[in-house]
Protein backbone atom coordinates (compact mmCIF):
# COMPACT_ATOMS: atom_id res chain seq x y z
CA UNK A 1 0.00 0.00 0.00
CA UNK A 2 1.83 3.17 -1.11
CA UNK A 3 1.17 5.91 0.84
CA UNK A 4 2.92 9.62 -0.38
CA UNK A 5 -0.10 12.15 0.92
CA UNK A 6 -1.64 11.31 -2.27
CA UNK A 7 -4.59 8.75 -2.99
CA UNK A 8 -3.24 5.51 -3.86
CA UNK A 9 -5.64 2.48 -4.63
CA UNK A 10 -5.39 -1.31 -3.44
CA UNK A 11 -7.13 -4.22 -3.57
CA UNK A 12 -8.90 -4.36 -0.31
CA UNK A 13 -11.18 -6.72 2.10
CA UNK A 14 -14.23 -4.39 3.53
CA UNK A 15 -15.76 -5.31 6.83
CA UNK A 16 -18.35 -4.24 9.32
CA UNK A 17 -18.06 -3.23 13.14
CA UNK A 18 -21.89 -2.10 13.45
CA UNK A 19 -22.67 0.75 11.09
CA UNK A 20 -18.47 1.61 10.77
CA UNK A 21 -16.94 -0.31 7.31
CA UNK A 22 -13.30 -0.69 7.76
CA UNK A 23 -10.70 -2.01 5.15
CA UNK A 24 -7.45 -3.82 5.29
CA UNK A 25 -5.50 -5.01 2.23
CA UNK A 26 -6.50 -7.99 0.40
CA UNK A 27 -3.00 -9.50 -0.08
CA UNK A 28 -3.18 -9.79 4.13
CA UNK A 29 -5.83 -11.64 4.34
CA UNK A 30 -5.81 -15.12 3.88
CA UNK A 31 -9.41 -15.85 4.81
CA UNK A 32 -12.64 -15.80 6.27
CA UNK A 33 -14.40 -18.29 8.14
CA UNK A 34 -17.82 -18.80 10.24
CA UNK A 35 -17.14 -18.69 14.40
CA UNK A 36 -15.46 -21.73 15.38
CA UNK A 37 -14.45 -23.29 18.97
CA UNK A 38 -12.19 -20.71 20.62
CA UNK A 39 -9.95 -21.91 23.81
CA UNK A 40 -9.48 -19.28 26.11
CA UNK A 41 -5.67 -18.42 27.56
CA UNK A 42 -5.07 -17.06 30.76
CA UNK A 43 -3.63 -13.39 31.08
CA UNK A 44 -3.87 -12.81 27.76
CA UNK A 45 -4.17 -9.05 26.42
CA UNK A 46 -8.04 -7.73 26.90
CA UNK A 47 -8.66 -8.31 23.14
CA UNK A 48 -7.66 -11.70 22.91
CA UNK A 49 -10.10 -14.13 22.74
CA UNK A 50 -8.19 -17.01 23.09
CA UNK A 51 -6.60 -19.40 20.32
CA UNK A 52 -8.18 -21.88 17.64
CA UNK A 53 -7.02 -23.81 15.11
CA UNK A 54 -6.83 -23.54 11.51
CA UNK A 55 -5.67 -26.91 9.23
CA UNK A 56 -3.30 -27.68 12.20
CA UNK A 57 -2.19 -24.52 12.74
CA UNK A 58 -2.70 -22.42 15.99
CA UNK A 59 -3.69 -18.53 15.45
CA UNK A 60 -4.76 -15.87 18.12
CA UNK A 61 -8.15 -14.96 17.96
CA UNK A 62 -8.55 -10.93 18.26
CA UNK A 63 -12.22 -9.57 18.75
CA UNK A 64 -12.16 -6.05 17.24
CA UNK A 65 -14.82 -5.03 18.78
CA UNK A 66 -12.99 -5.20 22.13
CA UNK A 67 -9.81 -4.10 20.44
CA UNK A 68 -11.57 -0.75 19.08
CA UNK A 69 -13.98 -0.68 22.81
CA UNK A 70 -16.93 -0.91 21.14
CA UNK A 71 -20.07 -2.23 23.15
CA UNK A 72 -20.10 -6.32 22.88
CA UNK A 73 -22.46 -7.79 20.03
CA UNK A 74 -25.16 -10.07 21.76
CA UNK A 75 -25.26 -12.39 18.52
CA UNK A 76 -21.87 -13.51 17.81
CA UNK A 77 -23.08 -16.64 15.95
CA UNK A 78 -23.47 -14.22 12.77
CA UNK A 79 -20.02 -12.98 12.96
CA UNK A 80 -17.08 -13.71 11.24
CA UNK A 81 -13.43 -14.46 11.54
CA UNK A 82 -10.92 -12.83 9.00
CA UNK A 83 -7.56 -14.42 8.78
CA UNK A 84 -4.65 -11.74 8.37
CA UNK A 85 -0.61 -11.54 8.32
CA UNK A 86 0.40 -9.43 10.48
CA UNK A 87 4.02 -8.71 10.36
CA UNK A 88 4.98 -11.04 12.90
CA UNK A 89 2.17 -13.66 13.44
CA UNK A 90 -1.08 -14.87 11.93
CA UNK A 91 -4.32 -13.90 13.23
CA UNK A 92 -8.14 -13.83 13.23
CA UNK A 93 -9.94 -10.83 13.48
CA UNK A 94 -13.81 -11.28 14.74
CA UNK A 95 -15.95 -8.94 12.79
CA UNK A 96 -19.46 -8.42 12.69
CA UNK A 97 -19.32 -8.96 8.93
CA UNK A 98 -17.81 -9.43 6.15
CA UNK A 99 -18.84 -7.29 3.18
CA UNK A 100 -16.68 -7.38 0.04
CA UNK A 101 -13.53 -7.55 -1.70
CA UNK A 102 -12.69 -4.47 -4.01
CA UNK A 103 -10.53 -1.99 -4.83
CA UNK A 104 -10.62 1.16 -3.22
CA UNK A 105 -8.80 4.81 -3.76
CA UNK A 106 -8.20 5.81 -0.35
CA UNK A 107 -7.09 9.15 0.59
CA UNK A 108 -4.60 9.49 3.53
CA UNK A 109 -5.75 10.33 6.67
CA UNK A 110 -3.99 13.39 8.15
CA UNK A 111 -6.94 15.88 7.20
CA UNK A 112 -8.72 14.23 9.20
CA UNK A 113 -6.68 13.90 12.10
CA UNK A 114 -5.63 17.46 11.77
CA UNK A 115 -8.85 18.26 12.41
CA UNK A 116 -9.00 15.73 15.60
CA UNK A 117 -11.78 13.89 13.84
CA UNK A 118 -9.86 10.72 14.35
CA UNK A 119 -8.47 10.78 18.10
CA UNK A 120 -6.17 8.06 19.33
CA UNK A 121 -6.92 5.77 15.64
CA UNK A 122 -5.06 8.01 13.97
CA UNK A 123 -1.93 5.43 14.78
CA UNK A 124 -3.45 2.91 12.48
CA UNK A 125 -5.95 4.39 10.09
CA UNK A 126 -4.14 4.76 7.02
CA UNK A 127 -6.57 6.30 4.72
CA UNK A 128 -10.47 7.20 4.28
CA UNK A 129 -12.07 5.75 1.02
CA UNK A 130 -15.78 6.09 -0.41
CA UNK A 131 -17.73 3.15 -1.70
CA UNK A 132 -20.90 3.22 -3.24
CA UNK A 133 -21.41 6.50 -0.28
CA UNK A 134 -20.55 4.63 2.14
CA UNK A 135 -17.13 5.72 3.96
CA UNK A 136 -14.43 3.44 4.71
CA UNK A 137 -11.36 3.12 7.52
CA UNK A 138 -8.81 1.98 5.84
CA UNK A 139 -6.58 0.04 8.66
CA UNK A 140 -2.57 -0.43 8.51
CA UNK A 141 -2.71 -3.84 10.24
CA UNK A 142 0.60 -3.04 11.29
CA UNK A 143 0.03 -0.35 12.89
CA UNK A 144 -3.13 -1.54 14.75
CA UNK A 145 -0.86 -4.31 16.87
CA UNK A 146 2.61 -3.39 18.38
CA UNK A 147 5.32 -5.44 18.19
CA UNK A 148 4.80 -6.79 21.58
CA UNK A 149 1.19 -7.39 20.94
CA UNK A 150 2.61 -9.56 17.65
CA UNK A 151 5.27 -10.96 19.62
CA UNK A 152 2.48 -12.25 22.17
CA UNK A 153 0.28 -13.39 19.78
CA UNK A 154 3.28 -15.40 17.98
CA UNK A 155 4.46 -16.65 21.80
CA UNK A 156 0.91 -17.82 22.21
CA UNK A 157 0.63 -19.88 19.30
CA UNK A 158 4.07 -21.88 20.06
CA UNK A 159 2.90 -24.85 21.42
Amino acid sequence: MMMTGQKYEFEAVVFSLGDVFYAVRAAQAREILHPTTVTPIARSAPFIDGLMTLRGRTLAVVDMRKRFRLPAKSDRAVAKILVVRVPKALLGLVVDETRQVCKLVCEPAASAMALGAIGPAQRYVSGIAYKDGQLILCLDLAKLFSEQEQDEARSSTAF
